[in-house]
């Protein structure tokens, strides 16, 4: 029998699941009338108990003689129906009344004594899953501890789930805290230039309009992305970590762009220019296997940073133009 089992190193726990029967755990004998969960720090030695009745020896009436062994009973039971027919019933046939007689007495006066008898199996094997219950991460949780909550199963501990839709509400906020910035859940766009202020409309939390810095600061593409992830811890560690760098990377950019006196004088044109040319000769590399991993990450960090810089100068276009669009429909509402 293999069995699985989950293994908490945080906690120094082994989890699994009995089938009804008896079993030798923690130095004891055990028996489960349902399939039972298992909570030990020690899987080894665990075994099936199966218990069976045997006649231990035969006892004659009074003990006035020695008891008879199994194995003298039957020889002397042999004897006796050595001249007994058997019919196609199994019922035997006496051919002599005395015979018959001297049978039925041996039978009648010898009462077998029964024992117990306990084997044990080989050591139960486990198919082990390691994992941890507290991540250290409100947003990434044991799958163990989840479907637990919600139908008390014994999840595979080492697979985690990832919280990305409030991870991103949790990266925004923190970060515009992080600069200072205070959050107002009833704002305009044009009531967060110039300001350390950034929110929503009518107190609605919506990443997909959230206004900061004069204008729209969309998360559309993270948003749209976010819901329940499942994977390692290293992976989910890995995508919350990736979800915290581009986020804000992207709020901090505009914001020093927003807040910067002199940020004018810096050619982000320039610049933006510069990393297409620096991302087509990475691509044209010809590396070697083990350094094909290195490009693509080149070629993700290039491709990141291109995409901050073109945020950078559509909402730098967004807040030049604002007000002149605003300017001009005030004129054209003045000429109706």
């Amino acid at each position: 029998m293999i069995l699985k089992a989950n293994f908490l190193s945080d906690m120094n726990t082994y989890v699994f699941t009995l089938p009804k029967g008896d079993y030798t755990l923690n130095a004891s004998v055990v028996t489960f009338e349902r399939p039972t969960e298992v909570q030990t720090s020690d899987i080894s030695g665990i075994c099936i108990v199966t218990s069976s009745t045997v006649i231990s020896h035969y006892e004659p009436p009074g003990m006035e003689q020695a008891t008879l062994s199994v194995e003298s009973f039957n020889e002397q039971k042999e004897q006796l129906l050595a001249k007994v027919n058997i019919d196609s019933y199994g019922d035997f046939e006496f051919n002599d009344i005395d015979d018959e007689f001297a049978y039925r007495k041996f039978i009648l006066n010898w009462t077998p004594i029964n024992r117990i008898v306990t084997t044990l199996s080989d050591p139960i094997e486990f198919d082990i899953s390691t994992g941890i219950v507290s991540t250290g991460n409100p947003f990434i949780s044991s799958l163990y501890v989840v479907e637990r909550i919600t139908d008390n199963s014994t999840a595979d501990c080492s697979i985690y789930t990832y919280n990305r839709a409030g991870a991103i509400v949790s990266i925004v906020r923190e970060t515009f805290s992080e600069l200072g910035m205070t959050y107002n859940g009833n704002t305009t766009y044009g009531a967060t230039k110039n300001s350390m202020t950034w929110g929503h409309s009518n107190n609605r939390f919506d990443l997909q309009y959230t206004m900061a810095f004069g204008t729209y600061v969309s998360f559309l593409g993270d948003y749209a992305r976010s819901g329940i992830n499942k994977g390692t811890l290293e992976s989910m560690n890995a995508l919350n970590k990736h979800d915290k760098e581009t986020i804000s990377s992207k709020i901090t950019l505009l914001f020093a762009a927003h807040h910067t006196h002199d940020a004018g004088t810096f050619d982000f044109g320039e610049l933006y220019a510069k990393l297409t040319s620096i991302k087509t000769k990475v691509k044209q590399l010809d590396c070697k296997v083990r350094a094909d991993n290195d490009k693509s990450v080149l070629l993700f960090t290039i491709n990141n940073t291109i995409d901050l810089v073109n945020e950078f100068l559509y909402h730098q276009m967004m807040i030049k133009e604002v007000p002149d669009i605003i300017h001009q429909v005030n004129n054209d509402d003045d000429n109706v």
